[in-house]
């Protein structure tokens, strides 16, 4: 007793496919199209103070590494120039100013470290990768 299948004749499948069908959207009200175009202007006040902040973020960024850098190059030059007198010093004069080798020795090389050091970090700082 086998039933057999019979395909579902085109009449019916033609009304089940008419009941299936979405209905059209209807036009949007006056109302929703005034608070699509607030939104919208909104976002590009937003947008644009946004870019203002990031402007005078910028600016002020670059105004303190000028400063920054200003004030590091003086500071290298201070030490280079004591580096230099204290040589000269124990050079020329090592009656009145006498240090062991091995002070003068470990003061230029922590010094020379230091000043590369520092030279490094801030040139990082200056010439890295953006945010």
């Amino acid at each position: 007793m086998s039933e057999s299948t019979e395909p579902p004749k085109f009449e019916a499948v033609s009304r089940e496919a008419e009941q299936i069908v979405a209905p059209v959207p209807s036009a949007p009200s006056l109302e929703q199209e005034k608070i699509v175009l607030e939104a919208a202007q909104k976002k590009e006040t937003a947008e644009a103070v946004r870019a203002n902040l990031e402007n005078f973020d910028f600016s002020k960024n670059i105004k303190a590494r000028e400063t920054l850098a200003g004030r590091l190059f003086w500071l290298t030059v201070f030490w280079v120039v004591a580096v230099f007198a204290v040589i000269l010093l124990q050079g020329f004069w090592p009656a009145a100013f006498n240090l062991h080798d091995n002070v003068l020795i470990a003061f230029i090389g922590g010094t020379t470290a230091n000043v590369i050091g520092l030279l490094t970090v801030v040139v990082k700082y200056f010439f890295g990768r953006p945010n």
